[in-house]
């Protein structure tokens, strides 16, 4: 019987708290998941998660974003058990100055923070107008969830636009954090260099490729491409769609991105892989800060074609 096949997704390895909390798995729970899938699985190369194979079932792993801990963190403790991944780097992660957006979001929005002056705000948000209400901190999730929904569908220069105004609107200056630091041109280069490490590309601007121009889709694909090749010993051939969820690729974006030189890519829609799996549409399954005894019942309802 053929083993099944399927791709794990994370993004960070830290303490996983309120800020970040969807995007962060804990170090000890990142131990106790290497563990089942030392006992539970063979863990391969994304490129070979397609190939025909029996006996236990096959897991890629890989890392969206480019965070500092994919390098401090997550990297000796993947090589340690020598298992292979790959990390998806967006370029916004090879520069810093800036969190990402979500990040900035959670600073402005996220618990602790104080009540403001005046407590609606107002923007214009993927071409739609939005008013949400920050007057206590149940208004402010709300509100953050609806910021970042809408954003789903907004182009990434509408974004930042929308967070600056956000923080002028709070007073807040946004000052990035040691918990959210890039990995920057740095980290990538020290991760191309190690074994077992693949780097894939996830955008410039980490956007959904859906909502822009032909011309903007193919610069975000082929920049991001150039921008890593930089940094590594060979072609950047794998990428993941940034978002990943249905509404952020279509058929023009997944021929876009063969058209760019990749050669297979992501989506955050979950599924088993097979041979037959189009190489542009590869389903992954999104790891939360679940202990490993929840992980390993997970992974074998996922094994079994249960999600």
């Amino acid at each position: 019987m053929r083993a099944p096949a399927l791709v794990l997704v994370y993004h960070r390895i830290a303490a996983a708290g309120p800020e970040g909390a969807d995007l962060a798995v804990a170090p000890e729970r990142f131990t106790e998941h290497l563990d089942v899938l030392r006992r539970r699985a063979a863990v391969v190369p994304l490129a070979r998660i397609r190939d025909r194979a029996r006996g236990v079932p096959r897991v890629a792993i890989t890392f969206d974003d480019g965070y500092l801990d994919n390098v401090d963190v997550a990297a000796p403790m993947l090589a340690a058990v020598g298992m292979p991944w790959t990390c998806f780097v967006t370029g916004w992660s090879l520069a810093g100055g800036r969190e990402f957006w979500w990040d900035e979001l959670d600073h402005l929005l996220g618990p602790g923070t104080a009540d403001p002056a005046e407590p609606v705000f107002e923007t214009v948000l993927a071409g739609r107008r939005l008013r949400v209400d920050l007057g206590d901190p149940d208004a402010r999730a709300r509100a953050a969830t609806a910021i970042a929904t809408r954003s789903y569908d907004a182009e990434p220069d509408d974004i930042r636009a929308t967070v600056d105004a956000l923080a002028g609107h709070l007073g807040v200056d946004l000052i990035p954090c040691d918990q959210h630091r890039h990995a920057l041109e740095s980290g990538i280069a020290r991760l191309a260099g190690l074994p077992g490490v693949t780097i894939g590309a996830h955008s410039v601007r980490h956007a959904n490729l859906t909502v822009l121009s032909a011309e903007d889709r193919d610069r975000e694909l082929l920049d991001a491409k150039r921008q890593l090749e930089t940094f590594t010993d060979g072609p950047v051939t794998e990428f993941a769609f940034p978002f990943g969820h249905v509404g952020s690729f279509d058929d023009a974006s997944e021929r876009a991105v063969a058209a760019a030189g990749y050669v297979l890519a992501c989506r955050n829609v979950r599924g088993l892989v097979t041979r037959r799996t189009d190489p542009f549409r590869i389903p992954r399954f999104a790891v939360r800060d679940w202990t490993g005894e929840e992980f390993e019942a997970r992974l074998i309802r996922w094994c079994t074609g249960r999600w």
